[in-house]
């Protein structure tokens, strides 16, 4: 579904964006690696063969603010489907939520995966505060 390019762009962008707090940065890279493969074969098994097609082109389908109803199904399929038992289930969900919300947006704009990725940046994970002693 995805050229090589395509993948580790959508590696890059998870792994700014989501933190394994017990990973290095380098595994964290390997993980969302192998989340991506598992999501990319278990999604690409399902999506016919022309909507694969729309994510490498600048034409989308038009669904207008479906879109994210189109992700948030996607990701409730694939976390349904696929169960990492080295990844907490919260990380997995926000993988898989990130993940969906770049393909549907690039299956529905007028974009393709790596303008829109360009365009549209994954947000930095949240700092967690850290609680101060009175």
């Amino acid at each position: 579904m995805f050229t090589g390019a395509e993948r580790d762009l959508i590696v890059k962008e998870l792994n700014k964006a989501i933190n394994i707090p017990y990973l290095p940065e380098k595994l964290e890279a390997l993980a969302f690696g192998k989340m991506v493969d598992l999501a990319e074969t278990t999604l690409g098994g399902v999506l016919p063969a022309d909507l694969q097609a729309l994510i490498h082109v600048e034409d989308g389908i038009s669904m207008g603010k479906h879109v994210d109803q189109l992700a948030t199904r996607f990701a409730e399929y694939l976390n349904k489907k696929i169960n990492i038992p080295w990844v907490p289930e919260e990380i997995e969900a926000q993988v898989f939520g990130a993940f969906c919300s770049l393909v549907a947006n690039a299956l529905v704009k007028e974009t393709n995966l790596s303008l829109f990725i360009k365009d549209n940046p994954l947000p930095p994970p949240k700092k967690s505060k850290k609680k101060s002693k009175k």
